[in-house]
């Protein structure tokens, strides 16, 4: 699976041109225009990116039931992957477009080797504000300080139940106490977590506040995102619940008061008189395509504007062969140009065939 220079690149020495770009990058993309490219990255609908997620692998140490079918997923050679160093670059060409967030995803990022120089190298990058990472936990414990010194400011931690035979079920038998003692550690180390649960269809009322106690317990926020179709499994029709209706029923046995919204993608609710929040994010049943702002780097190195799109243009080749920072920022330009409106995914939607969208997102990190 490794890339052809020969076959992918162009050869004739000239200057870098998208339109002709590469095995993988999305075919009949609208070209830039010619002269000055703008210093920002605003796509055609007026939205601007300032928020990169990086994904540094696609392997990861659980094996999730709504995201890795039973026949597992395939992966690429290691030698496919970017270095870190050429991921560091990237960040800063985002940073030097308005980027100033940028995600660390996987896969699982806690096991990919120089995690922590990746993330000291993405801290001290002029522009950025924000360094955060997305993680299942498993790692976290050992891997925590030394995140938080160099320079890592939130994380994400993916815990779908608090129930230890649920877990190991949704899993496929991860242990639930070491998630748990990642958590501790890394709120020892001084970081900002979140609490990521998918509402799988069977999050009844009474786990789902069991998760609100425990966020309320800990001064934390929990967020439950409704399930998209992922890596492979495709969409489950039976899988999938709207969250209007566990909204309003924790809104019935809590005090909620919502809060302003801070520019991402959840809508977020002060449990009153707790340090605890709790979050919604719709992805489907009230999307937030319209205000994105959100590039997505795999860990290929292909930049895609849009998680489900196969839409993406391959920065590896360039890295590869040295091309210089202005090709790179064209082909940033490009691949924003391209984001589309919206994923036009529908809850009554049924994606038969979820195949078609592994290749891209199980190393575009979510």
């Amino acid at each position: 699976m490794a890339i052809d220079l020969l076959q992918d690149q162009q050869t004739d020495g000239g200057p870098f041109d998208p339109s002709r770009h590469l095995s993988r990058t999305t075919p009949d993309l609208e070209p830039i225009a010619t002269g000055e490219l703008p210093a920002a990255l605003v796509d055609k609908y007026g939205r601007r990116k300032t928020y990169l997620r990086i994904s540094v692998t696609d392997r990861c140490n659980m094996s999730c039931t709504y995201c890795v079918p039973h026949e597992g997923v395939p992966l690429f050679e290691r030698d496919d992957l970017l270095t870190l160093d050429q991921l560091l670059r990237i960040g800063r060409i985002g940073a030097s477009l308005g980027i100033t967030k940028i995600r660390v995803t996987g896969g699982e990022p806690t096991i990919r080797p120089g995690l922590p120089q990746f993330i000291a190298g993405l801290a001290t990058l002029p522009g950025i504000q924000q360094v955060a990472m997305t993680t299942n936990g498993l790692l976290l414990a050992r891997h925590a300080q030394a995140l938080a010194d160099t320079g890592l400011h939130s994380l994400n931690l993916s815990i779908d139940s608090l129930d230890p035979a649920r877990f190991a079920r949704i899993t496929r038998g991860a242990d639930l106490g070491l998630v748990l003692g990642g958590l501790d550690a890394a709120l020892e180390a001084g970081m900002e977590v979140k609490l990521n649960t998918v509402a799988l269809a069977d999050l009844d009322l009474q786990e789902a506040s069991v998760l609100v106690d425990f966020a309320i317990a800990k001064g934390l926020e929990v967020r439950f995102i409704e399930f998209m179709p992922l890596c492979g499994t495709g969409w489950k029709q039976d899988a999938f619940r709207p969250l209007t209706g566990l909204k309003e029923a924790l809104a019935a046995r809590y005090p909620l008061e919502p809060l302003p919204s801070d520019g991402g993608v959840a809508q977020t609710f002060q449990v009153v008189g707790t340090g605890g929040k709790v979050g919604f994010i719709a992805s489907l049943s009230a999307n937030f395509c319209g205000a994105c702002s959100r590039l997505r780097v795999t860990a290929t190195g292909v930049l895609r504007p849009c998680l489900f799109s196969p839409i993406g243009v391959d920065l590896r080749p360039l890295l590869l062969s040295n091309r210089s920072d202005q090709e790179l920022i064209q082909a940033f330009h490009q691949a924003v140009l391209n984001k589309p409106e919206g994923h036009g995914l529908k809850p009554e939607d049924h994606w038969a065939g979820g195949e078609s969208v592994s290749a891209w997102i199980r190393t575009t990190g979510g």
